[in-house]
Formats: C-alpha cells, sequence, structure tokens
C-alpha cells in the first residue's frame, strides 16, 4: 500500500515481481520510443495504406463515405508519416481530443463491415463514438494525473 501524500506509480498495486516489473517498464520504453519514432520504411508505407483504404471504402460505399475515408486516413496518414513524435506527443497532451478519433473511425468501420447499413445509421453511430472517445480520453487524462500509468 501506499503512503499518504506521496506520488503512486501504479505498480504497488500489482502482484509482480520487481525484475519483471523491470522487464515491463522496457518494454513499454521501447514501446513508446518505437511509436514516437518509427522506421523510415514504415513511415513510406503508412501513405500508400492509407490512400488504398480511402480508395476501398469508395468503391464500395461511394464518395461520401470515401471523402471522410480520405480526410481520416490521408491526415492520420500523413501526419504519422511526416511527424510520429508530434503525434505521439499531442495525443499524450490532448487526450479527449485524441480519445475523439474514435467517432470517425466507427463511422468508417461500420461503412466497409456492413455495407447495407444506411449511411445516416453509421453517421449517428460515429458521433455517439466521439462522445464516448472524449469520456474515454477523459478517464485516461484523470489516470495520468493520479500517477497510474497509462500510455
Amino acid at each position: 500500500r501506499r503512503l499518504l501524500g506521496t506520488r503512486s506509480t501504479g505498480d504497488e498495486y500489482l502482484d509482480v515481481p520487481s525484475d519483471e516489473m523491470t522487464q515491463l517498464r522496457r518494454a513499454n520504453r521501447w514501446f513508446n520510443n518505437t511509436a514516437s519514432n518509427p522506421p523510415i520504411w514504415l513511415r513510406w508505407i503508412y501513405v500508400p495504406l492509407f490512400a488504398a483504404m480511402a480508395l476501398g471504402l469508395v468503391l464500395r460505399r461511394g464518395w461520401v463515405i470515401g471523402t471522410v475515408a480520405a480526410g481520416v486516413c490521408g491526415g492520420g496518414g500523413l501526419a504519422v508519416a511526416l511527424s510520429p513524435g508530434g503525434v505521439v506527443s499531442w495525443s499524450r497532451s490532448h487526450p479527449r481530443l485524441d480519445g475523439a478519433i474514435f467517432g470517425p473511425l466507427l463511422f468508417l468501420a461500420l461503412a466497409f463491415i456492413i455495407p447495407s447499413l444506411s449511411v445516416w445509421w453509421c453517421l449517428l453511430a460515429g458521433v455517439v463514438g466521439v462522445f464516448v472517445g472524449i469520456a474515454l480520453g477523459g478517464r485516461r487524462d484523470r489516470l495520468r494525473a493520479g500517477g497510474t500509468s497509462v500510455p
């Protein structure tokens, strides 16, 4: 248990031996460093991959959903390809706005997975997804402020 007035790292609540905790910390550090600075070959793959996803949605569902896909996938793909460290930093600084991306992603996922679903139902689910993402981002922000280790 932790003493009053001390900042929690979240580790004291885990029933994990210290050598395993050290391995978990190393793995977490490696993941964070790789996410903020992926290899250049991976950055070159982002843009064509996201463009292909947007094109696939245009061919499957039409130009309305394709436009949303191009904005979400193209914007995200370019941002991550050009400045992955900046995207990770921005995400950590703005967890609620970062969580809001869940809405457009849910919209696109539903449009792709269930082609018979109306655009309006996909839009409704996307709007609900924005609010759910903001709420989850707020939770992530509160956990981080409380000292719990959250990526």
